[in-house]
C-alpha cells in the first residue's frame, strides 16, 4: 500500500466495446476535457468531490492529495447527468465501455494502472 502523492496524473484511455470496439477520443467542451484524455489527479478529485466525497472515501481522509492507504468505494455508483450537447450524448450512447487508467508520479514514473467496465443506460 502507497500514498497516492500530490502531483499524479492519470492518462485515461477509453473504449465502447462491441462487435467492433470503438475507441472515445478526448474531447474539449468548453474548457472541460472529456474522454481519452490525460487529466491532473487532484482536478478530478475537485471534479467528483460532490458525489464520491465522504461516502467512497475511508474515515478521516479528506477529499484530496495525497491519498492515503485504504478501502475506497462501496455500493455501485449512480451518476445523472443533465443536459449534455448532442456530440457527447451521440458518443456516450448505452453500452458496454472499458476505460484503462494510467497513474503517473510528478517525475513521471508509472505509479499503478487501473481496468475498469462500465454499463450505460
Amino acid at each position: 500500500q502507497e500514498v497516492v502523492p500530490e502531483g499524479i496524473q492519470i492518462s485515461l484511455k477509453l473504449k465502447k466495446l462491441g462487435l467492433i470496439d470503438l475507441p472515445i477520443p478526448c474531447i474539449d467542451i468548453d474548457g472541460t476535457h472529456i474522454g481519452s484524455c490525460d487529466y491532473d489527479g487532484q482536478h478530478l478529485l475537485d471534479f467528483g468531490a460532490e458525489f464520491l466525497c465522504p461516502d467512497y472515501f475511508p474515515e478521516g481522509q479528506a477529499c484530496t492529495l495525497p491519498l492515503n492507504p485504504g478501502m475506497y468505494g462501496g455500493e455501485p455508483l449512480t451518476i445523472t447527468f443533465g443536459d449534455l450537447p448532442d456530440l457527447i450524448v451521440d458518443l456516450l450512447a448505452s453500452g458496454t465501455y472499458e476505460a484503462f487508467a494510467h497513474a503517473y508520479r510528478a517525475d513521471g514514473s508509472e505509479m499503478t494502472c487501473i481496468r475498469v467496465s462500465a454499463e450505460l443506460e
